[in-house]
């Protein structure tokens, strides 16, 4: 099975996704996460016996688009990442990535799995409306 698993920072320091990515593909799952590394392009490659796939924009997106448009790219982008490969199912890690892994399953007609690594809606944020929106796509 092809495995796609999002992470909304890098792979680097998340030592959960990093032992479960190994787990599957031990198993013989072809998986591959796709990160949000600081850098374009950073730890791209083999780790662990899975594959890395950096979903940053190049820092000129960054520089010349508006935040609130900065979002759409950056959805644009992991949807992107997944899509490349086909994968049978998409795995996505936190509240940060439901939606993109959402629209990245429906259009390669793959599974969905959200994992959740705390109780988002239990966890103080800065915004009210964050909060909100967080509560929605979890229990959507």
């Amino acid at each position: 099975m092809q495995i796609r698993m999002l992470l909304h920072k890098s792979i680097e320091h998340d030592s959960r996704v990093r032992r479960e990515a190994t787990a599957l593909a031990r198993a013989g799952h072809e998986v591959t996460v796709v990160h949000l590394p600081r850098t374009f392009g950073e730890l791209d490659g083999e780790l662990d016996g899975f594959c890395v796939v950096s979903a940053t924009p190049p820092a000129w997106v960054r520089e010349r688009i508006p935040f609130a448009l900065y979002r759409v790219v950056f959805l644009i982008w992991f949807v992107r990442a997944v899509l490349r490969q086909r994968p049978d199912a998409v795995q996505a890690h936190d509240c940060a990535m439901p939606v993109p892994g959402w629209i990245a399953a429906r259009l390669a007609r793959a599974r969905l799995v959200y994992d959740t690594h705390e109780y988002a809606p239990g966890v103080p944020y800065r915004e009210r409306l964050w909060a909100w929106s967080v509560n929605l796509v979890e229990r959507i």
